[in-house]
Formats: C-alpha cells, structure tokens, sequence
C-alpha cells in the first residue's frame, strides 16, 4: 500500500478542479486538456431546443375520434342484436324436432 497522499499534491488536484469548474485555462497538462473538453461537452446542448408549443400534448383530430366513436358505436349495436336474438321467444312455434322430442 502506499501511504497518505502529499498535502500539496491534494491542494494542487483542488486547485486543477477549480480551474476546470471556472472554464480557466488549465496549462499544457494532457490529462487537464481532456478534462476540460469533457467539461465542454457537458454544456453542449444535445439536440433542438423544443418551444412551448411543440412539448404541448396534441389533441386527436375530429375524424380519428369519430371514427372510433363510430367503430364503438357498431361494435355495441351488433352485440345488443345478437343478444337480442338468442332471448326474443319464438313466435312461429315449436319446431318438427322440438315436437317429436316432447312426444306430442
């Protein structure tokens, strides 16, 4: 292991990062230089700035909700006619199969 680091090795690695964080100059030291780009690029805008209206959520048109509303409205219909018609009584009498198997 090695042992503490040097006060002074400590107060100059602050030093670089103060300069770094106030966008100073940083000499010719390499490692410094990329900081500082990285530093650079996390201020760089990633992509368009968006206006108000644009992040405004956008309300379906009138024809994409009437159509559903129509396509709703079918749906519904169709299952109340089918339902209707398996309950309506039979109005024209008993079949010839339903005869035979009362016996009648």
């Amino acid at each position: 292991m090695t042992g503490p680091a040097a006060l002074n090795d400590v107060l100059a690695d602050e030093a670089l990062l103060d300069r770094l964080g106030a966008r100073a100059d940083t000499g010719s030291d390499p490692v410094a230089g990329v900081l500082a780009s990285l530093a650079a690029l996390s201020e760089a805008p990633i992509g368009p700035a968006r206006s108000a209206r644009s992040t405004r959520r956008r309300r379906p048109s009138r024809t994409r909700r009437s159509v559903a509303a129509a396509g709703l409205l079918a749906v519904a219909l169709s299952g109340a006619g089918v339902a209707a018609a398996m309950t309506l009584p039979d109005l024209a009498g008993p079949t010839p199969t339903q005869v035979r198997a009362s016996g009648s």
